[in-house]
């Protein structure tokens, strides 16, 4: 059985046979491609350049590795001939969704009669105009395409799609959620398959279909089963997805079997959280600490990728801070992780001065902490009569903001981070340990709480949990229940037995004397305690 590889060598060489010839599918070529096809008796695939460059040769596998293209007003310059053994000519719907994704030129399928001779050939064109349908031709015998202009077609397919480009701007990516649970809280994984939409939709996606799977473990081949992979295929088909977002970790292995099948790239939830971490990124702090999570994520996705993934396409996973494509070089992604790491030392050792200044001056620090878009921006800007960007948004809050608060005579300083999730990516936790050590070094935490959240509670217990791994749960905290205003029954709010608490809307400001009362008398009894 010939290799691969062995079989671009083959092609290369009827493609140098047919360099003198006008036709833009040589008659050489075709022979070769057939020949080869027959005796291995396997369906091939080849990928080439409008420069007749074999860039990619697959073997009983239509879906290349090739990324999406980054531009959005032009065709790929690539496109892509099949072999059928004993099959119609015919381009189905995975083909036609590489087509679409991956920007081909055209997808042409050529039939194999059962005797080893080529018999007829289809291709199909993108629109132009609606990106989402096809223009088919054929099935043709294939002697029909000697003469066909191919180059004329794609030339007036890039008109059209630069002419729509132009009219409507960039388009929102299409996306398709997908998400595995075992039922023991039916409830709670609603609620997280609803979050990831929401993450998707703060990541500018546009969620166009839902599926679900009911398994007591992921597959390890492809996280969902291989018959709901083959639906899920047929979904992002009829809905025009060119992205599948999994409510999970997937491993490097996962994602590119799903993308070898389904056609479109895959992500999972670290990326789209990633994506929106690099996205809200302002500072140069946070710039150097969201790009050095990305980078330790991508490091070992690139495993037994080609070369050609040097040209990442654009798109929600694959953007740095300022908008700025990740880099995808091993070697250049092992220096700049270094790099990173040595400027963060750099941040730390600034903040650490920082707060030696704080203490010699014994000003005490409050810090807010709490579930993501659970109202702490909103809170810090009432308590201290400031503007920091509040939006309705999961994650609008990245960057650490400092403010003065003044309690009456009693002068603090009040400190927003950034909010906690479920399953909050361990190399974003690991990244943003300059920022997060701020928690560390409050001398009050002060507990944001959506009180109008159904899972309020579960939300308790994820800001908890990271405020233990980050050893500042023995710190004096307030629970501070926000959003009372949205909520109708009063009488159902009931704090957790035995915190401190208060329940407050930092939007109408209803009870933030209280919460400034019980702030004040906490930190004149560390500041009694400091002077004893």
């Amino acid at each position: 059985m010939k290799t691969a590889e062995e079989i671009k060598k083959l092609l290369t060489a009827s493609l140098k046979r047919d360099a003198s010839s006008e036709d833009f599918i040589g008659r050489n070529f075709i022979e070769e491609l057939v020949s080869s096809s027959v005796r291995i008796h396997k369906n091939i695939s080849v990928y080439l350049t409008r420069k007749k460059q074999i860039i990619d040769v697959l073997v009983d596998s239509g879906m290349s590795n090739l990324p999406p293209l980054e531009r959005r007003d032009s065709l790929s310059k690539v496109f892509c001939i099949t072999t059928k053994l004993g099959k119609d000519a015919i381009v189905n719907g995975i083909e036609l969704a590489t087509l679409k994704n991956l920007k081909l030129d055209f997808y042409a399928v050529l039939s194999i009669s059962k005797d080893g001779r080529p018999r007829d050939m289809q291709v199909a064109f993108l629109d132009g105009e609606k990106l989402d349908t096809f223009e088919l031709v054929g099935p043709y015998p294939y002697e029909y395409f000697f003469s066909f202009d191919f180059l004329e077609k794609i030339s007036e397919i890039e008109k059209k799609i630069e002419a729509k480009t132009y009219e409507t701007g960039e388009e929102r990516e299409k996306v398709v959620l997908v998400d595995v649970r075992n039922g023991k809280d039916k409830a709670l994984e609603d609620y997280l398959f609803e979050e990831l939409e929401r993450l998707t939709v703060t990541a500018g996606g546009e969620v166009v279909y839902k599926l679900s799977q009911r398994k007591d473990s992921p597959d390890p081949k492809y996280y969902i089963g291989e018959g709901k992979v083959r639906e899920l295929a047929d979904i992002v088909q009829r809905v025009s997805g060119n992205l599948v977002i999994f409510n999970g970790d997937l491993s490097p292995s996962q994602v590119a079997n799903l993308e070898s099948v389904l056609g479109v790239r895959v992500i999972d939830r670290t990326d789209l959280i990633l994506d929106i971490f690099a996205k809200h990124a302002r500072t140069k702090e946070g710039k150097l600490q969201v790009e050095l999570a990305q980078l330790k994520h991508l490091l070992p996705r690139l495993v037994g990728k080609g070369k050609e993934l040097s040209r990442l396409g654009g798109g929600i996973g694959t953007r740095g801070p300022g908008e700025r494509k990740l880099e995808t070089d091993r070697r250049h992604i092992e220096r700049r992780i270094d790099f990173l790491e040595k400027e963060i030392e750099r941040v730390k050792r600034h903040r650490a001065l920082i707060r030696s200044n704080r203490e010699r001056n014994n000003i005490p620090i409050v810090t807010l902490v709490g579930y993501t878009n659970a109202g702490k921006s909103t809170l810090m800007n009432a308590l201290t009569h400031s503007d920091v960007l509040v939006e309705d948004k999961l994650f609008a809050t990245l960057d650490p903001t400092t403010r003065i608060l003044w309690l009456k005579e009693v002068k603090a300083l009040l400190t927003d981070t950034v909010g906690f999730i479920h399953k909050l990516p361990h190399h974003l936790v690991e990244a943003f340990s300059a920022t997060l050590e701020e928690i560390r070094y409050a001398d009050v935490i002060l507990h944001v709480i959506d009180a109008s959240d159904p899972f309020a509670y579960e939300h308790i217990k994820v800001v908890d949990d990271m405020l233990k791994y980050l050893e500042a749960y023995d710190k004096p905290i307030i629970r501070v229940y926000n959003k009372i205003d949205l909520i109708e029954d009063r009488e159902e709010l009931i704090p957790l037995t035995g915190d401190k608490s208060v329940f407050v809307s930092a939007l109408t400001g209803e009870n933030l004397d209280e919460l400034k009362d019980l702030l004040k008398g906490e930190i004149e009894g560390i500041l009694t305690n400091a002077t004893i």
